[in-house]
């Protein structure tokens, strides 16, 4: 699977893209490992708890160490870690097992966790599907496992895309990518993605960074639908509505200076074909 328009844009404007041929070729490993960046999460008081990794797809298991080993030593580790941190290597191999650190089974990998944080074990189980099945990547056995060994109360998704600041003037920017079937002209937020979207907007207060949602479609490259401040009415994906800022742009000015924007309001649930 090649990628598509939006990530090769990007990529060519010096974004991190999870999941994208472009990532693996940083690291200088096969397209085929998909690198991504991800976090798990979940509510602790008036924050969260976080824990953020590195995931290198499809490695066989005899290159594992090897393959950490380099990830760990890149300098684009080290700039993520400066955002995302504490940021651990984790590899998904072709066996069907994981590696952190060691050779794991998905029964040890969830020990791990919980270990981490005795919470994650609690009331085991995804709380939403808000993916559709055809969206999903056959390789990405870590979607599944949070699905499947993890709390329903945890936030677990993809960083999308990342620029890195290159000097103290510039802030970096996160990404959270869209991609519709619909036309963006039609498109709404679904509140089922509250919980990340009050996840990644404190985040981004947290750490001083943009956040941006980026909406597009396949077939058209001239213009995105560009949303800003999503804020629910509650942070799950019980909120009835989503107020947000958002206007019809080009793809350069998506990523650039903020442009003039209206103010909407969303209560669209996701529709499950």
């Amino acid at each position: 699977m090649g990628s598509n328009w939006m990530e090769l844009f990007l990529a060519q404007n010096d974004f991190l893209v999870s999941g994208a041929e472009s990532f693996a070729r940083v690291f200088g490993l096969p397209e085929e490992t998909r690198p991504s960046v991800r976090f798990v999460a979940f509510p602790h008081g008036r924050g969260y708890i976080s824990m953020y990794f590195l995931i290198a797809e499809n490695v066989h298991p005899n290159e594992s160490p090897k393959v950490a080993a380099a990830l760990r030593g890149h300098p684009v580790y080290y700039g993520i870690r400066t955002l995302f941190d504490p940021l651990y290597v984790l590899l998904t191999q072709k066996d069907g097992g994981f590696f952190l650190d060691r050779a794991m089974t998905s029964h040890e990998l969830a020990k791990w966790f919980h270990q981490k944080e005795s919470r994650l074990r609690r009331d085991i189980g995804t709380g939403k599907a808000t993916n559709k099945p055809d969206s999903l990547r056959k390789s990405d056995q870590f979607r599944v496992f949070t699905g499947k060994y993890l709390t329903r109360y945890a936030v677990s998704n993809d960083i999308d895309a990342i620029r890195l600041a290159v000097s103290d003037a510039e802030r970096p920017l996160l990404l959270e990518l869209k991609k519709p079937r619909e036309s963006i002209k039609q498109w709404q937020p679904y509140t089922d993605d509250c919980a990340n979207y009050a996840y990644l907007r404190a985040f981004a207060r947290h750490k001083n960074i943009d956040f941006r949602v980026i909406c597009y479609n396949v077939n058209r490259r001239n213009q995105v639908q560009l949303v800003l401040d999503p804020e629910c009415e509650k942070p799950n994906r019980a909120s009835a509505w989503i107020d947000y800022k958002y206007g019809l742009v080009t793809p350069q000015a998506a990523v650039g200076p903020t442009p003039p924007l209206q103010l909407g309001r969303s209560t669209r649930k996701r529709q499950v074909n």
